[in-house]
């Protein structure tokens, strides 16, 4: 026996032939009104699904994959505030500044009454581009306990992360932990600020926390890894290395890593075959396994080879300390002794810089009486290790306090004068007395 749904169909497939055979141009017209409206709803339909994923994607921090569904969205919502400010946020994330501002300002433009989330948005734009007066205002919000509190200390603590200041960020990611004691990002960047500041045991036990809480973090582990190289720590490296080449085998980092450790273990065929295989591929700010390479060259008496390898890093940063005196006995063995000096005191001079501002940045740059002449000997000894961007911060931070600083003003006109910038130049010189 036919279903009542089978019955229905037939009924409606018989009144289908019915209506073309007694009116074939009013049944095209339906038919085509019908097509019209099923492509329409399907297109809503998909932009829906679509826009759901890009939440989904934002969630789960695929900031790439969010843009590319959000873009989609915007063609079929061009003027939604949810869609917009979402779109801010998926910038922000993204370091598209610009992109994120244009958002927002829409944002306002259509929503001027608007609502917490895009007030705290805008701020969080605000501190991510260096503007510190943002912070206080959500410092406040997570006082009164802003239900994304976590969300707001992860932006400031990047922001300060990114400009070395050491103290301020420790202090967001220590309430960050006290907040989420179970998440492994707060750890995780703890423990590097912990590593710039010279507290070596402090850091490994915020990586050793934060790979406790996941053990999936492949990046945590290797900066764990390179740690315990530093200090020559071969037992306690082998089995978070073991680990490693479970997880990661054909990772560059894994096999470099590895091969710093037969180094140590004194295996150098193994140690050699490892960091040259790896050596082509490295990531250009990682200067670790090319200065063991040097070692190894120094080692097997090949001068030239390791100061080759040394000044490859040395161009990329010049403060690379433990390059700087390998390349001194590199020197000296091709009997380039009068180089080798002048090596020596550029390598004494630099390290001595560095653990002045690392101190600088450590004890005094973030004290409620931290002074405009700290700021700017910190300014002006990044601009002395060729770190322009940090020092532009920091002489910035002290015009800021007082205007009238005149070796502010003096190092920014002669920068700008190097530069070719002119009129930023004179702006400095007209102040100046």
């Amino acid at each position: 026996m036919m279903s009542i749904a089978g019955q229905l169909l037939a009924r409606m497939r018989r009144a289908g032939v019915a209506l073309i055979r007694r009116h074939p141009f009013r049944a095209i017209a339906l038919l085509a009104l019908f097509s019209v409206a099923g492509v329409c709803l399907g297109g809503y339909g998909w932009a829906v699904y679509t826009w759901r994923q890009a939440q989904v994607d934002y969630e789960a921090k695929r900031f790439d994959e969010a843009e590319r569904r959000l873009e989609y969205c915007r063609r079929i919502w061009p003027d939604d505030p949810g869609l917009l400010l979402l779109s801010a946020k998926t910038s922000r994330r993204r370091g598209e500044f610009d992109s994120a501002q244009e958002y927002l300002t829409r944002y306002f433009r259509s929503d001027p009454e608007s609502r917490e989330e895009a007030q705290v948005e805008s701020l969080l734009l605000r501190v991510q581009m260096g503007d510190d007066e943002a912070v206080d205002d959500l410092f406040k919000r997570i006082e009164q306990g802003h239900p994304d509190s976590p969300g707001i200390l992860e932006t400031i603590s990047l922001s300060y992360m990114r400009r070395l200041r050491y103290q301020a960020a420790n202090a967001c990611l220590t309430k960050w932990i006290e907040l989420c004691p179970d998440q492994a990002l707060p750890y995780e960047r703890r423990g590097w600020v912990y590593e710039h500041t010279a507290s070596q045991n402090l850091a490994y036990e915020d990586y050793v926390k934060a790979l406790q809480l996941d053990p999936s973090l492949i990046l945590v582990r290797l900066r764990l890894v390179e740690l315990l190289l530093e200090q020559k720590k071969v037992p306690e490296v082998i089995p978070h290395l073991d680990f490693l080449m479970q997880q990661a085998p054909d990772r560059v980092e894994v096999k470099a890593r590895l091969g710093m450790l037969r180094f140590l273990e004194g295996r150098s065929l193994d140690a050699r075959r490892l960091l040259e295989e790896v050596e082509p591929s490295l990531a250009k700010n990682d200067a670790a396994p090319l200065v063991s390479l040097a070692r190894l060259d120094v080692q097997e008496g090949r001068g030239a080879d390791a100061e080759r390898r040394l000044r490859r890093v040395i161009a990329l940063d010049p403060t690379e300390s433990d390059a700087r005196s390998v390349l001194v006995t590199a020197l000296r063995l091709q009997g380039r002794d009068q180089e080798a000096l002048a090596g020596e005191r550029e390598y004494l001079k630099i390290r001595e810089r560095t653990e002045r501002v690392n101190t600088l940045l450590r004890d005094r740059a973030d004290k409620p009486d931290a002074t405009p002449e700290e700021w700017f000997e910190i300014g002006s000894i990044f601009m002395e290790l060729q770190m322009e961007s940090r020092a532009l911060y920091w002489l910035d931070k002290t015009l800021a306090k007082d205007i009238d600083h005149q070796k502010a003003h003096r190092m920014l006109m002669e920068y700008h004068e190097r530069k070719g910038e002119r009129e930023l130049a004179a702006s400095h010189r007209r102040i100046l007395r």
